[in-house]
Formats: C-alpha cells, structure tokens, sequence
C-alpha cells in the first residue's frame, strides 16, 4: 500500500465522496487511488478551475461532505485558484490535492515545477508540502481536521515519487486517527428558552430574518417560524432559493445581486430593530447590523458550529446546532408561549421619510399579517 493509497482512504474517513480534477503526469497514482477505491468516484473534468468549482459547489449543498479536487503540477495548480478562493470566502470545508515534480528534480527548472504550497498560501490559511512519506498520514490528517473544525480550504503538495511511496504497518494504523466530519446536534434546551426569551422580548419591534447558505435545507422551518413572527426575509446570493421566493414574506436578496428587489430590501433592513441571523457567515452581518461603524440592532445567531461565530457583533442570544433543529425548536417553545398572537398588532402610522418606498407601511402590513395572508404575494410587494 502507498501513499496515494492512504490518501484515498483518508479522504473517505472524512466524508469525501467525490474528487474532482483533471489528469496530468504528477497525480498519476493519486488517481489511481482515487479510481480503485470503492467508496470515491473520480469525476474527470475538462479544466481545473471547474473542478475547483464543483467541489466547492458539492461541499457547500451538501452539509457535512468535505469537497475535494485535484490537480496536476504547473497550470493544473493554478487553475484551481478560484474555487479554492471561494471555498475559503464562504466557509465550506475543502481539500485541493496537487501534484509536484519528484522531490528530487523540485527547484532545478524542470518541466512545470513551481512551489503549489507557497502559491495557495497567500489565500489559504493552510497550505503544506509533503516533503518525506512519513508526513503524508499526518500532514492529510491535520489537513482535514483544519478543514472541518474552522470550515474552510485547505492544500496539500504531493510530489510524484512521495505518492507512490510504499508505507508500513506503523504508518498504516495512523488512519485511526484521522478527522472525523464534525456532526451537529440539537440545540440545547437552555439556549432554545434563552433565545425565545430574546425574541419575545422583541414583540414591539420589527424584526427580520436573515438567511445564509449555512441554513440550507431549513426552508420549511425558517418559513414557519417567519410567519409566526410577521418576520421578513432577506437572504444572501448564495442562499437564494433555501426559502420560497414566491412566499409573501420573503422580500429578496441582499446586497448589489438582488435586482431588482435590492431597494426594497435595504431599506427593510435599514428601518429593522432586530435581525434573526440563520447561517449567516461575518462577512455579511455588516450591511444587516452595523451603520456608522456602531452596531445600532439587536441580534440572534443561529449556526450549526462556531466555526463562523465572531465576537466582532454583542448578540442577545445563540443557538449552536443543526440549523433546521434550531430553528424549529425556536417555534415551537415560541408557540407555546403565544407569540403569534405577541407579534400581530396594531398598523403603524407611515410618517417615516427618506426611503425609495413607504418603510412604516410595509412593516404596518406585516404587523397586521396582510403580508402573510396574501393571496397574490406579488402585488403586496
């Protein structure tokens, strides 16, 4: 057994099922590998950068699958730069395998011999090369953990002659202890009456629900617990289509990609005293909570680790768990304690100005549940 053959067998362990990648002389065993192992499917695409892509793709759709993509040495490598870019941009755990010349031809101009590690370690916060055989049980397994506990992208080099290494059995049981995909679970108890207790509290005021990807596969709970709340719902490019968009509370995309609703929801979002956050990365809590550089609303964090919590914002309250969990147990300790009577109220009077549209009379319609309770969603809007 070699090298390659352990690499294989580490990627299984945690949670790969598909590598996608191109061919190339320099990832000719991995590939081998890759191809004979019962539990991997080798997914030939026509460039690097589509493989890069489609991991990222696979990783963030999926929950719990870590995407992988290989390539060969030179362009190969390159190629990859962009998807590996976005894997790291949007919190997706992920692992890109390249090729190296032979250790012993590295740094003598041979044909498509450049430094893959020093070349992703300006964008990813863990690039390695393997240089001796023995690291290659370890470096896979602190890649993959890396990946998994701080949902990210990760690289690993692997010369040609390295990969078909033969290990012995002192190496081979090192697989035992290679990262396992991190499970979530439910919510706490306590965290689920703490976070009730902070919604309720925000009865009087108007609160919104933000969505990012990491709520995926949660539609249906996040969409129930929005008509409890008369809540609106925003969502990032990324999580568009986690709720029904044809649903009369959900009002659009945030930021620059939400045309031709963007107006609408900016402004939602802008005259809101509270933001229900499920699955929303850092990077897009700014626009959602922060004017001035004081953050002026008060918020609730739903997300399935703390991976890609930041104490950057003071949030009212947290739920650590399954997103879909979270959300429902949200509900249904907020029904048993009324709180779709508590945010159903009197119309507000439209005296606010400055906004592309009435701000006070869409949330005076919320509070009295016409936009829920339209019958044509498109002309509430």
């Amino acid at each position: 057994r070699t090298v390659a053959d352990f690499v294989a067998d580490a990627l299984v362990s945690a949670g790969v099922t598909h590598v996608f990648g191109g061919h190339g002389g320099a990832v000719v065993p991995l590939i081998e590998a890759i191809e004979a192992h019962p539990k991997l499917t080798w997914v030939y695409m026509r460039n690097e950068a589509n493989a890069s892509l489609a991991a990222h793709a696979a990783a963030k759709l999926n929950p719990g699958v870590v995407g992988c993509c290989l390539a060969t040495s030179g362009p190969g490598a390159t190629n990859l730069t962009t998807g590996l870019v976005c894997g790291k941009m949007d919190a997706v755990p992920m692992i890109a395998i390249t090729g190296l010349k032979p250790s012993y031809k590295a740094s003598l101009v041979d044909f498509q011999d450049i430094e893959n590690d020093r070349l992703f370690a300006g964008v990813l916060d863990y690039s390695k090369r393997v240089v001796h055989p023995f690291q290659a049980p370890l470096l896979m397994r602190d890649a993959l953990g890396f990946a998994l506990s701080r949902r990210t992208c990760v690289h690993l080099a692997f010369p040609e002659d390295i990969q078909e290494h033969e290990l012995d059995e002192n190496h081979e049981v090192l697989l035992e202890s290679a990262i396992h995909p991190l499970l979530s679970s439910p919510p706490s108890a306590a965290s689920v009456q703490k976070a009730a207790d902070f919604v309720l509290a925000q009865a009087k005021s108007r609160v919104l629900i933000a969505v990012g990807h990491l709520g995926v596969h949660a539609g249906p709970e996040i969409t129930a617990l929005a008509e409890m709340l008369n809540a609106p719902i925003v969502t990032r490019l990324d999580a568009k289509g986690v709720v029904d968009e044809s649903h009369p509370l959900c009002i659009g995309v945030a930021g620059v990609h939400g045309s031709p609703g963007v107006a609408a929801t900016r402004d939602m979002i802008e005259s809101s005293d509270c933001i229900i956050s499920i699955g929303v990365e850092d990077q897009m809590l700014g626009q959602f909570l922060v004017t001035g550089g004081v953050q002026n609303r008060d918020l609730l964090y739903v997300m399935p680790d703390t991976s890609t919590v930041t104490g950057q914002f003071n949030a009212g309250a947290v739920m650590i768990g399954t997103v879909a969990d979270s959300v429902r147990m949200l509900t249904e300790e907020l029904a048993s304690r009324g709180a779709d009577k508590a945010f159903i109220g009197e119309p507000e009077q439209a005296t606010e100005q400055g906004y592309s549209f009435p701000v006070t009379l869409a949330w005076s319609r919320l509070r009295s549940g016409a936009w829920r309770n339209a019958a044509n969603p498109s002309a509430e809007r």
